[in-house]
């Protein structure tokens, strides 16, 4: 009897093993389209409110299965808010944890961001390892292409830190390894670059006073900078392109410890010292007279107008810079 059975279930995937992956695959095919995702988007918002006591509210329209960056979650039309810092909003956000992160419980994962200040930013978290202290240390890799500036620069202004209106888009990649309670300064590199950079003019408040800065354009700004036991420092700081109006370097490095704050992450700046070169045209110089006075003494005559060359130097950012000669 046992016999006949196994032969009869022998030949029923023998004869009819087309239409049983048939079915199976249009019930998972099935299933995956009529699955509710939106309500799947409506407990997660509910789940992440009660973990982070009402702290943080994210909302997404849907909460789908994705295969890239890797094996995960994707959500459409996010929108992220938390008591500590302004809105954000992103077209789709589609994160992967790793295999090893959800065993030994790690915020290990990869995540991409589609339309988030206009542009896509790509950002991975895995282990580093830990401080002398025992904290653990994560490392952090983020990319970021074709960010614009405007969108930045208002979300830097609702955060408090400074009120900068530039526009332009730029693209960055950096990697760091922190210590998220910033016992132990953060370490790694950024390198960036920015096309058609526009600072309108302003009024800067500076050491010496309100100081009036004309409109900046430059084709580009390419950067590189690495921060190390607590001192941020530029290797290279491309301003410009030849033909624009202003054009030139600036190296240096200035003292740079973050620290973690009841109402978030306040960087705090020492002492700095920076090598600045500037080429700018003669009409450029008429309108940056003032701007430029500063550094008046250092200054030469070139076929096209003048190139400025020192240094400035402090101990901190609440007292009169200290210039010189290069």
């Amino acid at each position: 009897m046992l016999q006949g059975v196994l032969t009869a279930i022998q030949n029923i995937f023998r004869f009819h093993k087309l239409k049983i992956v048939a079915v199976v695959f249009f019930t998972i095919v099935f299933a995956i389209l009529i699955f509710p995702y939106s309500d799947l988007a409506d407990l997660m918002t509910v789940k992440v409110s009660e973990a982070t006591n009402n702290q943080v509210y994210i909302q997404a329209d849907s909460l789908k299965f994705s295969v890239s960056p890797g094996l995960g979650a994707k959500m459409e039309n996010v929108v992220l808010e938390t008591t500590s810092m302004p809105t954000i909003q992103a077209g789709s956000i589609a994160v992967s944890p790793s295999l090893m992160s959800l065993i030994n419980q790690s915020p290990n994962f990869s995540a991409r961001a589609e339309d988030i200040f206009k542009g896509n930013v790509d950002l991975s978290v895995s282990s580093a390892g830990k401080t002398r202290a025992g904290n653990e240390r994560h490392e952090v890799q983020i990319a970021g292409q074709q960010i614009a500036l405007n969108a930045l620069s208002e979300f830097m202004r609702e955060m408090g830190l400074g009120d900068l209106k530039l526009q332009g888009a730029i693209d960055l990649s950096s990697g760091l390894v922190v210590d998220p309670t910033f016992e132990d300064q953060p370490s790694g590199s950024v390198n960036m670059r920015i096309n058609k950079l526009v600072h309108p003019a302003r009024s800067v408040n500076s050491m010496l006073g309100p100081v009036p800065v004309p409109e900046i354009r430059l084709q580009q700004v390419v950067g590189k900078a690495t921060i190390k036991e607590g001192r941020l420092s530029f290797e290279q700081l491309q301003l410009g392109a030849e033909g624009d109006e202003l054009n030139g370097t600036v190296t240096g490095d200035i003292g740079m410890n973050i620290r973690k704050q009841p109402d978030g992450i306040v960087p705090e700046f020492g002492s700095y010292n920076f090598q600045i070169a500037l080429n700018v045209s003669t009409n450029f110089q008429k309108r940056a007279s003032l701007f430029l006075g500063l550094a008046d003494a250092y200054k030469t005559a070139t076929p096209t107008g003048f190139r400025y060359a020192f240094r400035v130097r402090g101990q901190n950012t609440f007292s009169p810079p200290n210039i010189s000669a290069q």
